[in-house]
């Protein structure tokens, strides 16, 4: 898995390449975590070339995003 991070405009964009097992997305959850604890709450997660998303990545990515949208966030 590789991560860019890069800013547009008002919002930071993560680009996610790769496939995304359990220790790979404890990393990315940490980074986004940082992100929404440094004020970056307008983040878009760029996924790329991942073939399967398990159900546990996709809930924990949605629990993420609510935390973002209490910050006033998408």
């Amino acid at each position: 898995m590789k991560i860019a991070l890069r800013q547009e405009d008002s919002c930071s964009v993560l680009e996610v390449e790769g496939s995304i097992d359990p220790h790979n997305f404890a990393v990315l959850k940490a980074g986004l975590t940082k992100l929404l604890q440094n004020g970056k709450n307008r983040i878009v997660l760029h996924i790329k070339d991942s073939d399967d998303l398990s159900p546990d990545v996709i809930r924990e990515l949605a629990i993420l995003d609510v935390f973002a949208r209490e910050l006033s966030g998408k």
